[in-house]
């Protein structure tokens, strides 16, 4: 059902991956089906790569920046420094910093006499999406509230370009994608899991699983899942094609909550989210581990390629992620059952399982694209009326993987 509402649109931020998620259609294709949603006549993105519009210098995105400068060595600390927001190097809160060249650079894009988008176009965004961890996944472990924080003080900032607040205009990211280092990956995920879960910030991650993926420009074997080469700091653009396919069904419940719906006041159950997730590991004997999964609106597991053989599974045999204990990968996985998957590792864990957790995937490992395990959703029927592959096409009919563990599941003992 068509309502009142004529355009809704995305805030497209970030670096050189946020570039090719425009590139590849992933951000047009995700408004797309959030405009289906809300029955918006028209879905369209709000961007803008550096280099374009100069005197003042106008952009939302830019190659190679991190949110703030304070990743050395290549941003070091201080003013002068490129990213979007300004670390003086006083040891100060992230919430106190002010705009960088970049975030003014974004902030001169939105508003004043040179801005490009006009006041019709600033009044349809219904959210801020950043895909956008690559750089800021260089950084320590110890960096995580300094980087939670820079998250966050950037968000607030854009929102108030906007006139807006967090309930107003949702921030959606993704899980980090695998680049860079272990610790800092995982930094990443554990610092916007930590967001999303409060609810003042207003964060929902819009693909919950960007592991199953492949270098950009990999040359790909689709009949065993497997790759080589490739550019790793980046996405093939396939793969971010289908980031943004899968995110708008996120999108779409988080701007129905801040208000953007007319005619839509609900999304019936049915529909899809963000695929199943792991709600327990029963650690079963030495080299197996019984996970537990919970489905949103698939009702059974698929294995398919590299899935079978374990791809991506890994338990970190005791310590952290801040002190990682040694790391064992999986050799298969098979169903048991719906929602039980048995993962068998190549050597038991000599730390006792209240010791262990159980990672999907860690670090920078790459499952790859279709090796991931599946929910069996493209085979269910739409609720009535609800169909999206016959309004929007057939990429909309597709499996979703299990989400990533942004911490590590811990071992249990015990059986579920």
């Amino acid at each position: 059902m068509l309502g009142a509402r004529k355009g809704v649109s995305l805030l497209i931020m970030g670096q050189s991956n946020s570039s090719y998620f425009v590139a590849s259609g992933g951000a047009q294709v995700m408004a797309n089906g959030l405009a289906w949603y809300l029955g918006a006549l028209a879905g369209n993105i709000v961007f803008q790569p550096s280099g374009a519009y100069l005197n003042p210098a106008r952009y939302t995105q830019v190659n190679g920046h991190p949110i703030s400068n304070s990743t050395a060595p290549l941003f070091p600390s201080g003013v002068g420094n490129g990213t979007f927001l300004t670390n003086p190097g006083d040891s100060s809160s992230p919430s106190t910093w002010a705009l960088g060249p970049d975030g003014l650079a974004t902030e001169a894009f939105l508003l004043g006499s040179f801005a490009i988008p006009t006041a019709a176009d600033l009044a349809d965004i219904a959210a801020i999406v950043w895909p956008w961890t690559e750089q800021d996944s260089t950084a320590p472990y110890s960096q995580k509230a300094l980087y939670s924080g820079t998250v966050e003080q950037l968000a607030a900032l854009t929102r108030g370009m906007l006139g807006r607040t967090a309930a107003q205009l949702p921030l959606l990211m993704w899980n980090a994608i695998p680049y860079e280092t272990d610790a800092g990956v995982q930094m990443v995920r554990e610092s916007v899991a930590d967001i999303a879960a409060k609810p003042s910030q207003n964060l929902r991650v819009f693909a919950a699983q960007t592991a199953d993926s492949i270098p950009l420009s990999a040359t790909y074997d689709a009949a065993n899942g497997t790759w080589t080469g490739g550019d790793p700091a980046h996405r093939d653009e396939t793969d971010e094609f289908v980031f943004g396919v899968r995110g708008a069904h996120v999108a779409a419940r988080a701007a129905l909550a801040a208000s953007f719906g007319d005619a839509l006041t609900s999304i019936p159950s049915g529909m899809p989210l963000a695929g199943p997730f792991i709600t327990h590991a029963y650690h079963q004997s030495g080299t197996e581990v019984l996970i537990t999964l919970t489905h949103d609106a698939g009702t059974d597991i698929l294995l398919p390629l590299q899935a079978a053989n374990g791809a991506g599974w890994a338990v970190m045999d005791g310590g952290s992620v801040a002190s990682p204990g040694p790391i064992i990968t999986a050799t298969a996985a098979s169903r048991i059952d719906p929602t039980h998957l048995l993962v068998t590792l190549t050597s038991p864990p000599a730390s006792a399982s209240s010791e262990c957790q159980i990672f999907y995937p860690y670090g920078s490992t790459q499952i790859g694209r279709g090796d991931a395990v599946t929910d069996n959703f493209s085979t269910l029927g739409w609720p009535a009326g609800w169909d999206m592959p016959g309004d929007l096409g057939e990429a909309w009919a597709m499996n979703f993987p299990v989400q990533a563990t942004s911490y590590g599941f811990p071992l249990s003992s015990t059986p579920t």
